[in-house]
């Protein structure tokens, strides 16, 4: 391996570097160019602590991400101001979120907390966001305008049957109203059919089991229930 000293590596912007000298627990390795930390060492400290919080590593890691991504973009919705972190969510200014996260192995997240291209982003709340969709006509965009009809046909005439209004704050914007499962579980009901019209048929069958919530008080009920991982 080629030796680099840590100020070479500064001056070529590079990640690593190697100084052929042993770290303070014995290690011939790496070290990181930023914190001069040894590779074999920062790998161990991950492992432990990756056992230590067993399997909420991965949510811990999530959540973290988001909470810095969510400080550098203002803490608040862009459009009405509301800071409940329940309900905010990282919006793509110009459209394309779907695709690019299909598209792109790191999440929005890991791209603002790096600086990489942060402009794109804002941050919204749940409503704001979805009402923004419909504005933009982001929303079912790859559906036909046939298929858009019925399913939207068949959506208000669920919204008419619960009452038409959030359950919680009386909202009636129909662009942020959401059928909620009052019990939880919709994730996985959803699955049992093939697309969302056979769904509002099977909401009309039964309506005693689901009420209107807006997108906003849908999150906060999902983050208070644990419904979401």
């Amino acid at each position: 391996m080629e030796i680099i000293l840590r100020k070479e590596a500064l001056a070529k912007n590079l990640p690593r570097y190697f100084t052929n000298k042993p770290c303070k627990q014995g290690h011939l390795a790496e070290r990181t160019t930023i914190k001069s930390t040894c590779i074999i060492c920062l790998n161990v400290c991950r492992q432990v602590w990756k056992e230590h919080n067993g399997l909420n590593y991965g949510r811990v890691y999530r959540k973290s991400h988001r909470q810095a991504a969510i400080n550098k973009l203002g803490g608040r919705c862009a459009k009405c101001g509301i800071q409940d972190l329940r309900t905010l969510q990282i919006d793509h200014i110009d459209g394309g979120g779907t695709q690019e996260r299909i598209s792109n192995s790191r999440s929005a997240e890991n791209a603002i907390v790096r600086d990489d291209d942060q402009n794109k982003y804002q941050l919204l709340c749940a409503n704001c966001n979805w009402i923004k969709r419909h504005e933009n006509k982001e929303h079912n965009k790859y559906k036909s305008d046939k298929t858009n009809k019925y399913v939207k046909n068949k959506r208000l005439e669920v919204i008419k049957a619960l009452d038409g209004e959030c359950k919680h704050c009386k909202v009636k914007d129909t662009r942020v109203l959401q059928i909620d499962h009052i019990n939880g579980g919709g994730c996985k009901e959803r699955k049992l059919f093939t697309n969302s019209y056979s769904f509002h048929n099977h909401v009309l069958t039964c309506l005693k089991n689901y009420q209107l919530l807006c997108a906003n008080c849908n999150w906060i009920k999902r983050v208070k229930n644990k419904e979401h991982p």
